[in-house]
């Protein structure tokens, strides 16, 4: 007989064999549980961030499509001259025309410089987190500008104290 047949043989022993492992195979259970549920969290809390990253896109898209299509049409079309036109209109001076390609090209700026700070302020809704702001504006309270030099002279002080207090523990 084999040491393994013995063991098996007393019931005590596989008792106490079986009482000892399911405590341990339960607390592998819960951590196993507890990771796998940490990941799918992990991974919703990514998705959802990604839809509304997504979301955020699309809307500045459309925004961006709206003002284009508003300054395609804002934009009157170069219309070709008549036949029966006087010829005093078709000879326009290179002056006028270069002044209203350049309000054009302004308003275009303009309805851009517009368009990108609608942008900015839906992302910055979609994105901003008042909690941090919040924190980081309540730790900038108490703050004060700091000194280069006095920083220095604060670091060799420290280091000075440090190199003393080694020394002495060192002795």
């Amino acid at each position: 007989m084999s040491l393994v047949d013995l063991l098996l043989e007393q019931k005590i022993i596989v008792i106490s064999i079986i009482a000892a492992l399911i405590p341990l195979l339960l607390a592998a259970g819960f951590m196993v549980r507890k990771r796998v549920l940490h990941m799918l969290s992990q991974r919703a809390k990514k998705r959802a961030a990604q839809q509304a990253e997504a979301e955020a896109r699309q809307a500045a898209e459309a925004i961006m499509q709206s003002t284009r299509s508003e300054a395609a049409v804002s934009q009157p079309e170069p219309t070709a001259p008549a036949e029966n036109a006087p010829q005093k209109e078709a000879d326009k001076p290179a002056e006028e025309t270069a002044k209203a390609l350049a309000e054009a090209a302004k308003s275009e700026t303009s309805d851009q410089n517009q368009s990108s700070d609608e942008i900015q302020s839906l992302l910055s809704s979609v994105f901003a987190d008042e909690e941090t702001d919040e924190r980081r504006a309540m730790l900038l309270e108490g703050t004060t500008p700091i000194e280069i030099g006095e920083l220095a002279q604060l670091c060799h002080a420290v280091a000075g104290q440090l190199r003393a207090n080694s020394k002495a523990r060192g002795a």
